[in-house]
C-alpha cells in the first residue's frame, strides 16, 4: 500500500474516516512520514466507518498521501493520492475452559497436622442467573459477557463455615496456566479492570464473576481460544 500511494521523503500518510484537507486537525498518532517503511495505527484512535452483516464486522477508512510542498518554488507538480481500505473481522470466536485442579492443604489442629481435600467446581454460564452451563468448546460473540462460577462441592454439613475466595483469575491462549500470553481478570480478589465484574467473592461457598469476551492480538482466527485459570 505504501508503494501504491507513491509516498517519498517528507510526504505524510494520514489515516482518517474521509478525505481531510487540513491535516493539522488529524491526531498525530494517525499520521506518519512516508519515508517510514511501515507503521502501526489503532482503529480506536483513528476513526473508521463500522458496519456489520451479522457474521463479520467491517472497518473502512481512508489513507491519504499528503505530498511534501517545496515553498521556495513558484509552482508544484505533485499528486495527492488517497486509498480506501476495509478491514473485515469475524464477530464469532471460540472460548474453552477446563476444570480447576484443587491442591491439598495442610491444617494444624491442636498441634496435630491433618490433610484436607476440597473439591472445586469451575464452570461458565450464559447469563447472570447461573442456570445454564456452557459446554466445552462453546462459542461466544465478542464482546458478550461470559459468566463464571467457582464453588466448593461435596462438603459435609459440619463444614458450613468454609468460604471461597478467588484471589487471582487470569486467561491464557493455551491450556498452560504459565503461558507468556495472559490477561488478568481478577487480582487481589478484585476486578483487574473495568471489563470484569465480581458479583460474589469471599463470603460464601462459591464465587461468581463475569468478563467481556475478547480475541487475542496477533493470533489467527483458527487458533483463538480462551482458557481461564
Amino acid at each position: 500500500m505504501v508503494s501504491r500511494l507513491n509516498g517519498t521523503g517528507e510526504d505524510v500518510f494520514v489515516i482518517s474516516l474521509t478525505y481531510v484537507e487540513d491535516i493539522s486537525t488529524v491526531p498525530e498518532k494517525c499520521k506518519v512520514l512516508a519515508r517510514t517503511s511501515h507503521f502501526h495505527f489503532n482503529l480506536t484512535d483513528c476513526p473508521a466507518d463500522y458496519t456489520t452483516n451479522g457474521t463479520h464486522l467491517s472497518a473502512t477508512y481512508v489513507i491519504r498521501n499528503k505530498p511534501e510542498v517545496n515553498t521556495t518554488l513558484q509552482i508544484q507538480r505533485v499528486k495527492d493520492l488517497t486509498m480506501n481500505v476495509t478491514c473485515v473481522f469475524p464477530v464469532q470466536q471460540m472460548i474453552n475452559f477446563s476444570r480447576i485442579i484443587p491442591e491439598i492443604q495442610n491444617i494444624q489442629v491442636f498441634q496435630a497436622v491433618v490433610s484436607g481435600r476440597f473439591d472445586l467446581n469451575f464452570g461458565f454460564y450464559d447469563s447472570v442467573n447461573y442456570t445454564t452451563q456452557l459446554t466445552n468448546g462453546a462459542t461466544v460473540k465478542v464482546p458478550d459477557v461470559v459468566f463464571a462460577k467457582i464453588s466448593l462441592s461435596n462438603l459435609p454439613s459440619s463444614a458450613n463455615n468454609l468460604i471461597v475466595q478467588a484471589k487471582r483469575c487470569w486467561a491464557t491462549d493455551t491450556s498452560d496456566p504459565t503461558a507468556t500470553r495472559y490477561y488478568n481478570l481478577i487480582q487481589n480478589s478484585c476486578p483487574a479492570d473495568s471489563y470484569t465484574t465480581v458479583t460474589r467473592n469471599y463470603n460464601s461457598r462459591y464465587a461468581t464473576f463475569g468478563f467481556q469476551s475478547f480475541t487475542w492480538t496477533n493470533v489467527s482466527t483458527a487458533a483463538q481460544r480462551i482458557y481461564v485459570h
